[in-house]
């Protein structure tokens, strides 16, 4: 099994990990986000539910249309937001992981710590600003890259 401490410790610019106490700080802002994501998707899946069977009830017969065409959207809405929220929950566990592993706060790209400011804003990022500004970069020029096709005239 590899170990995820001797993969940081192999990366380039590695200077350590976060110690205990900082750790349990972060732990704090994670299980806030947690908490706090967990109220949003309990709010969102309450009225995924509510609006449903506002449609399936016998009063939605004598609703106007666009009036059911906007409760489908508030539907809809409501379970993008939910899935929107389920998926944050999952990155959030991992950040929990990551915290237990003592490997949270290290950029996976170039092993520095992440600014503290950086993980409480973000406490599921796993990469430093620099490296997510260069990863932007990166997009964006290769968006840019004009496509040449081959020209069909010998």
């Amino acid at each position: 099994m590899v170990d995820a401490a001797n993969i940081f410790e192999e990366l380039e610019h590695f200077d350590g990990f976060y110690s205990d106490k900082e750790l349990k700080e972060f732990s704090k802002t994670v299980t806030e986000k947690f908490e706090e994501t967990k109220k949003n998707l309990e709010r969102s899946i309450e009225k995924v539910k509510n609006t449903s069977a506002e449609a399936s009830g016998d009063t939605s017969h004598s609703l106007h249309m666009a009036d059911q065409g906007t409760d489908a959207m508030e539907r809809e809405k409501a379970f993008l937001f939910a899935q929107r929220d389920e998926k944050y929950l999952i990155q959030i566990e991992k950040a929990q992981e990551r915290i237990k592993a003592g490997t949270f706060g290290i950029c996976k790209s170039c092993g520095v710590k992440i600014k503290p400011a950086r993980l409480h804003a973000v406490p599921t990022t796993t990469i430093c600003i620099k490296c997510k500004s260069a990863k932007v970069q990166r997009s964006e020029e290769h968006r840019r890259t004009p496509v040449t096709w081959p020209s069909r005239m010998p």
